[in-house]
């Protein structure tokens, strides 16, 4: 080990025996080594004129990380290559230090910023056609095991071998309900459908920013953690997930492309279905898990922005599928209160790290760090000052629906979660209707936070294919 390579790891934030691995792979020495900005461990490493890409796992203790690894990862994408299925070339499993090890795939990623139509609609199609490649495939033609990748077998199988495991997620890992998941479960649970559309290797987390293109056409689908055997009706609402912050062009005119290349006629109301149950994945893995006791240097930030938003477009989601308009539902902070000493501090605070702290840090990964940290404490600023007015506004609230005033929130919770597992159909939309003002109330108690899961974060909406 180089003096030369010893700078290159540690100002990257590299474990040595990761870079001597990765070195021992390749069959180079590395000249270059970039921290990639996102959440989890990530680096662009360069040999020369070679590119790699290394991933690491989400560094989550238990949780969907438990379910789907980056181990299991690597077994679907050894046997993807030997398709047609576009996915980057991968070198090795580090499966002591859990990081993946691929060749650079080039080309661009943000989709929503392509200026010309044109190319964004051949890019969008290009895409399409891919996906349907990827349903083009039988279990038979994947050697996969089945006890990681279980092939289900009924409309039930496929609902629930793949949602079971983020529900059981959820539960084992929260101290007081979540009345809003409670409801999106049983919700999930009384309109289960009855058929499937075919059983296909459902990505998991398909869409706009998840695939590589070049010069109009697709060179790699990437991030295959969630894969499993599913419904095709599935991938397509996982699709209108990610197009929450990387708009895809109109929604309808990617299905009727997926439904001419594909071959496979589009069943609405099982779109309908799969978009709540694709949506509800992101509070079920978060609220638990990652939220009730968050961890050092993760981006806490983004992770309650994800959580708020994930629970809004998941009323609207329930809201389209129910045929309810909730475009007159508005939710707004309350009234700027007087400044009090220790709001001042807040103040003062918030503005040191972003506007004095912020703007000297030259690493790209370094600045992220900080850009997580302020937005964290911009929205513990924005809870103390509006969060009393707000819990008042919960609780008026929960009080409709419960017939009395609730002690507390907390109290309110424990009494909503108990009405709804009673289950009483006549409920359906003053719920979904509350839990929208209910996760709007959580969007605004975040202030600018909510631009740190990207910049569409304080407009991005469901986009509806229900006309109201």
């Amino acid at each position: 080990m180089t003096r030369d390579s010893a700078n290159l790891w540690q100002g990257a934030n590299m474990e040595q025996g990761l870079f001597q691995w990765i070195e021992e792979t390749i069959g180079k020495a590395v000249t270059a080594l970039t921290k990639q900005k996102r959440g989890r461990d990530a680096w662009f490493v360069e040999c020369g004129e070679d590119r790699f890409y290394v991933r690491g796992d989400r560094a989550i203790d238990g949780g969907i990380a438990e379910y789907y690894s980056l181990d299991r990862e690597w077994v679907l994408l050894e046997q993807l290559e030997k398709t047609n299925v576009l996915v980057p070339p991968s070198l090795g499993y580090n499966r002591e230090r859990k990081a993946l090890l691929q060749k650079h795939v080039y080309g661009d990623v943000f989709f929503h910023h392509i200026d010309d139509d044109d190319y964004r609609e051949t890019v969008g199609n290009n895409f399409m056609k891919a996906l349907s490649d990827l349903h083009a495939l039988k279990p038979e033609d994947l050697n996969l095991p089945e006890e990681t990748f279980h092939v289900p077998t009924t409309a039930h199988d496929h609902v629930w071998h793949d949602l079971q495991i983020w529900v059981d997620v959820h539960y084992n890992s929260i101290e007081d309900p979540e009345p809003f998941m409670t409801y999106a479960v049983e919700w999930l649970k009384r309109f289960e459908p009855d058929h499937v559309c075919g059983t296909v290797i459902v990505q998991g987390d398909t869409g706009p920013g998840q695939f590589i293109y070049k010069d109009g056409q697709v060179q790699a689908i990437v991030d295959w953690e969630s894969a499993h055997w599913g419904c095709p009706m599935e991938e397509l609402g996982q699709i209108r997930q990610r197009d929450l912050l990387y708009p895809f062009g109109d929604m309808m005119t990617r299905f009727k492309a997926y439904e001419e290349y594909s071959g496979t006629p589009l069943d609405m109301d099982l779109i309908y279905y799969y978009t709540v149950r694709s949506l509800i994945n992101t509070p079920l893995c978060l609220i638990g898990p990652e939220l009730l006791y968050p961890k050092e240097h993760a981006d806490i930030a983004e992770r309650l922005a994800w959580n708020a938003l994930f629970l809004r477009v998941t009323a609207e989601a329930l809201a389209e599928a129910m045929a309810i308009d909730i475009s007159n539902e508005v939710v707004e902070l309350p009234p700027e209160p007087p400044s009090t000493e220790m709001s001042r501090l807040y103040d003062c605070v918030y503005s040191d790290l972003k506007n004095e702290q912020q703007p000297l840090i030259e690493d790209d990964y370094q600045a992220h760090r900080m850009g997580s940290t302020t937005y964290l404490f911009e929205h513990l600023r924005t809870a103390y000052k509006f969060g009393p007015a707000m819990e008042e506004q919960e609780l008026d609230e929960m009080t409709e629906l419960l017939g009395s005033r609730p002690q507390s929130v907390k109290d309110g919770q424990r009494l909503l979660d108990k009405k709804i597992l009673a289950g009483d159909p006549a409920m359906d939309e003053a719920f979904i209707r509350y839990f929208y003002r209910y996760s709007r109330r959580k969007e605004l108690i975040l202030g600018d936070a909510v631009f740190s899961q990207g910049d569409q974060g304080k407009v991005a909406s469901l986009q509806l294919l229900r006309k109201f």
